[in-house]
C-alpha cells in the first residue's frame, strides 16, 4: 500500500503541531540534523524544517537566502522568531545579538584564549610594561621569559590590538 503524502497545507499544520511550547518559542519536537537543525522527512525528501515552514507560509520566496532565528535557538520553529535572507544579512543580525564578536573585543578573547600556551601572555602584560618603562630592553626582557626578543615585539602589537592602547592606562593615575 502506497504512503499517503500529506498536502501543504497538511505539512505547514503538522509543522507548526509537532512542537513544544517554552517560553516565547516552538521548539521542534522532532529529528535534527549534526548541527542541531530541525529537520523533516516529506514526499521522500530530507528538508531543514525551518526553511520548509518559511516556504509554505510564503515567507521564504528566495531559494538562495539563509534562515535563522531571532531567539536564537535552532530548534524554535515560531513564525514570528523565522528570519530569512542573506549570509551578510544573518552576519549583521548575529552580530547585534552578540553571537559574533569583532575588533577589539575578538582580540581580547582571543588574547586571553591563548594565554595558557603563549610563551608571553597577555597576563604578563603590566609586568612587561612596567620592565619597558624601567628602561629594559626587548632582549632583556626575552632573556627573562626565555624566549626570543622579537616575540616581545610581537606580544606588544598583539597586546595593543586586543586592548587598543600599548600603554598601561591602569598605572597612570597611580
Amino acid at each position: 500500500m502506497p504512503r499517503r503524502v500529506l498536502t501543504e497545507e497538511q505539512m505547514r499544520q503538522w509543522l507548526l503541531e509537532n512542537v513544544r511550547v517554552q517560553d516565547e518559542c516552538r521548539i521542534w519536537a522532532g529529528a535534527v540534523d549534526s548541527w542541531g537543525q530541525p529537520v523533516v522527512m516529506w514526499d521522500g525528501k530530507t528538508y531543514k524544517a525551518r526553511r520548509l515552514l518559511g516556504r509554505l507560509l510564503g515567507l521564504l520566496t528566495d531559494t538562495t537566502h539563509l534562515s535563522w532565528t531571532s531567539c536564537g535557538d535552532r530548534r524554535c520553529l515560531a513564525p514570528e522568531h523565522q528570519r530569512y535572507g542573506t549570509m551578510k544579512e544573518m552576519c549583521r543580525a548575529m552580530k547585534r545579538r552578540g553571537v559574533y564578536v569583532s575588533g577589539a573585543h575578538r582580540s581580547m578573547l582571543s588574547a586571553k584564549g591563548r594565554a595558557p600556551n603563549a610563551k608571553l601572555p597577555i597576563t604578563e602584560r603590566r609586568t612587561v610594561l612596567r620592565l619597558l618603562s624601567e628602561g629594559a630592553t626587548h632582549k632583556e626582557i626575552a632573556e627573562r621569559y626565555s624566549v626570543h626578543f622579537t616575540a616581545v615585539n610581537k606580544a606588544l602589537q598583539s597586546w595593543e590590538r586586543a586592548t587598543g592602547s600599548a600603554v598601561d592606562l591602569g598605572e597612570i593615575g597611580r
